[in-house]
């Protein structure tokens, strides 16, 4: 209840002071070195603990999470991360799996400006890498939030209910692999082939330096090719990978959002759209049952993209998980000398 109360209490953010916040999202900010000389990207912001690790969903960087990120930071500290490829993070070695994801965040949060235990939150693909992270290491994870995360084997489990569910989803590999292609060749070209799709604009609020830096990496060939190979690897190697890590992770604080939209996609036929969505909520009630603290919450009136549709809802879950690891174990962190948080940025 008391993070709910505290997810009430924060104030929207002044227009001025969100055009500031986008802004930072031009340049780099925390830029950690990989033992393979790799750059692994960081957004942070905030002070405190324990620690808040946002991932984004396929082929997203850490500008994903700008509805959600300032108003957790007035609680502690959370840094967003940009996977290999994405935002300001070098290109990985393929495949880009949940594996790789996990080695490189690991990597990353060895060095003194991450300490631990952390809070992992998740959305759609990234809620399979946090799953994994926090599987293989249950000792520095006091809390999750999974925000309408994929699941291990979904698309098969899918297919026994709606075909047109796996259509989808080849669809978008399909889709994607064009994309790559077109990049690769060098013909992604404003009005020409692909560009609308694979390209697009970008919302003209947001600051010129951030139109232009996000609309030239969609056009990127290696940003092209590391999104390729993330949407490859749902099913696998990404489901064996998560199913076959799959551990206990006792009773911390674990909330799951469903959202409500998913599975009323106009691709879906009106009469797959029920056992869609009940094979959906099912899935994340198995991700709940990962701990004894875990809860599985349907979200009303939001697609797949809660972060962004429905902020407030997924600031309320994060605050809430914050309060009860610091109940549970640790004392807020300015009370505690274990706890030194990361210096500004």
């Amino acid at each position: 209840m008391r993070g709910l109360l505290l997810a009430a209490a924060l104030l929207a953010t002044p227009a001025a002071a969100q055009t500031d916040l986008l802004a930072a999202y031009a340049t780099p900010q925390t830029l950690v070195t990989l033992p393979d000389g790799r750059k692994l990207h960081f957004h942070c912001s905030g002070l405190g603990g324990p620690l808040v690790i946002l991932d984004a969903g396929w082929g997203a960087s850490s500008l994903a999470w700008r509805s959600v990120q300032p108003q957790v930071a007035t609680l502690t500290r959370v840094c967003a991360m940009d996977r290999a490829g994405m935002g300001f993070s070098s290109p990985g070695p393929l495949p880009r799996d949940t594996a790789s994801i996990v080695d490189d965040l690991h990597a990353a949060l060895q060095t003194p400006a991450f300490p631990s235990p952390y809070i992992l939150v998740g959305h759609s693909l990234g809620g399979m890498n946090m799953r994994l992270y926090a599987s293989r290491y249950p000792d520095q994870v006091v809390g999750m939030v999974l925000v309408d995360p994929a699941n291990p084997h979904q698309d098969k489990r899918f297919a026994t209910v709606s075909p047109t569910v796996a259509a989808v989803t080849q669809g978008e590999i399909t889709a994607s692999r064009r994309c790559a292609a077109l990049a690769k060749a060098g013909t992604l070209k404003p009005g020409g082939e692909g560009w609308a799709t694979c390209v697009g604009g970008a919302p003209a609020e947001w600051p010129d330096a951030l139109r232009t830096r996000v609309i030239a990496q969609r056009a990127d060939p290696a940003l092209a090719e590391q999104r390729l190979s993330e949407i490859e690897s749902v099913a696998e190697p990404n489901s064996t990978q998560v199913e076959s890590a799959k551990t206990s992770l006792g009773d911390i604080p674990l909330i799951v959002l469903t959202a409500e939209g998913t599975s009323r996609d106009p691709s879906i036929p009106v009469a797959d759209q029920a056992p869609v969505a009940g094979l959906w909520s099912w899935m994340h009630d198995e991700a709940a049952a990962l701990s004894t603290g875990g809860s599985n919450r349907l979200v009303l009136g939001s697609g797949h993209n809660i972060h962004s549709e429905k902020p407030d809802v997924v600031i309320g879950a994060i605050s809430e998980v914050i309060v009860k690891a610091r109940g549970k174990a640790l004392p807020k962190s300015d009370e505690n000398p274990a706890i030194a948080p990361a210096p500004a940025n």
